[in-house]
C-alpha cells in the first residue's frame, strides 16, 4: 500500500485504509464516498505540493496532499 499523494495523475487505484485520528476528517472522506474498496482516480496532483484533484465515481473533489498521505491505497488492484 501506498499513499494517495504519491499515485500518479490518471492512475485508478483502490482505498484500503484511511489512517486518520481526527473523527471529523474521517467522516468528511466517509461523505465524498472514500471509504476502503472504493476505486478513486488521481485526476491531478502537482509535483510541489497543493491540492490533489481526484475522481470517485462521477463527482470530482480537491484533497489537500496532506490529507492524502493518510488515504493509503493499492495501485496494482484497480
Amino acid at each position: 500500500m501506498v499513499p494517495l499523494s504519491q499515485i500518479p495523475n490518471g492512475h485508478p487505484v483502490v482505498v484500503r485504509t484511511v489512517a486518520i485520528a481526527e473523527a471529523a476528517q474521517t467522516r468528511h472522506l466517509e461523505a465524498l464516498g472514500i471509504l476502503p474498496g472504493t476505486v478513486v482516480v488521481v485526476e491531478r496532483a502537482g509535483p510541489f505540493g497543493g491540492a490533489v484533484m481526484v475522481r470517485v465515481g462521477g463527482a470530482r473533489y480537491a484533497l489537500g496532499r496532506e490529507l492524502c498521505h493518510h488515504i493509503l491505497v493499492d495501485p496494482e488492484v484497480a
